[in-house]
């Protein structure tokens, strides 16, 4: 009778099983790919502890910094693990999922979600972006719960996205079937290159005007989280704005130079090194508030010299064995 019991219990407990992996093979295939979907997923598929400097925030973060090219011109393993519209409070979510698999020495946070409440109601494209494709873990639901006030309907359709997504059935094409078996690595590293040359004039007289800006206490309490965890980890934080013609004034940079000498934080503007850097106006933005390929690669290379002027870090380039970065440079070269 045990051994009979113990047969049926094995039996339903398997049959459970390809239930479950088919139930969340269905959500993975149903969920829109979005501009985090590679950036995420290609951080899972990561070695752990290979990544030595870790770029975090929104977009403004992965369309500038190119961490292909920061491997090229100094060796450094760089990966820019982030979403677009991130507000700072995921990206601390952002922080504590990451240290689960990696153990970077340096943390570079780029600061343009500290122009508004981290706790006003994101529009849900953005919290989609932010929480799409991050594992399961409490943290992702408690801060998923922190944004919406509430378990309902919503809340639900993020933990079983089939919910939210049960009507793309008839759109489904053969991209997303592929994407169940495809090899997820991001070879760009999470950095998102567009060629696009704006046709808007870009000009930074918005950056130059002053304001009565503060930083929001949702704000602080997000960054002074970071700050903790990044010194309970012996990570050193670094700040960094990226160069944006909309959404950003001096102001907002002098509040955040104030905020990071009170932690001895270095914060790197780059909307005041637009003439060093030789960023082309007409030529190095996609559109107001975001670089394109070649105005990246001029930001990144400041990066580069500076961090690898600054920190310690390792030349990953002297790698006995190979790693991952080279092979993404070797791709980037082809």
């Amino acid at each position: 009778m045990i051994k009979q019991n113990l047969k049926s219990f094995i039996k339903y407990g398997i049959l459970a099983g390809i239930i479950i992996i088919i139930f969340l093979s269905l959500q993975k295939m149903v969920v829109p790919r979005f501009s985090s979907t590679n950036i995420v997923d290609g951080f899972y598929q990561e070695k752990e502890n290979d990544i030595d400097v870790l770029f975090m925030g929104s977009s403004n973060m992965f369309c500038t910094i190119d961490p292909v090219t920061l491997y090229e011109g100094y060796g450094i393993a760089a990966y820019d693990f982030g979403s677009s519209s991130q507000s700072l409070n995921i990206s601390y979510l952002y922080l504590k999922e990451a240290l689960k698999y990696q153990q970077p020495k340096i943390v570079v946070l780029e600061m343009l979600a500290s122009n508004s409440d981290s706790y006003q109601k994101l529009p849900e494209e953005a919290l989609r972006w932010g929480f799409s494709n991050l594992k399961f873990s409490p943290d992702k639901y408690i801060t998923l719960y922190d944004e919406l006030g509430k378990i309902d309907f919503e809340y639900l359709s993020y933990i079983f996205p089939l919910l939210r997504y049960k009507d793309r059935w008839s759109e489904l094409s053969k991209e997303d079937f592929d994407y169940l078996r495809s090899d997820k690595t991001n070879y760009d590293k999470g950095f998102y290159g567009s060629s696009i040359i704006t046709e808007e004039e870009v000009n930074f007289d918005y950056y130059n005007e002053k304001s009565d800006f503060e930083l929001a206490s949702s704000n602080i309490m997000a960054l002074e989280k970071i700050i903790d965890l990044c010194s309970k980890n012996n990570i050193q934080l670094m700040f960094f704005k990226s160069p944006t013609a909309k959404n950003w004034n001096c102001s907002m940079s002098e509040a955040i130079l104030n905020y990071s000498q009170k932690y001895n934080i270095t914060f790197i503007d780059y909307n005041e090194y637009i003439d060093d850097l030789k960023l082309d106006l007409k030529k190095d933005f996609r559109d107001l508030g975001h670089l394109n390929i070649t105005g990246a690669q001029k930001v990144t290379e400041h990066m580069g010299a500076y961090l690898s002027g600054n920190y310690q870090l390792p030349n990953r380039q002297l790698d006995k064995q190979g790693n991952s970065w080279d092979t993404a440079l070797a791709l980037r070269k082809r």
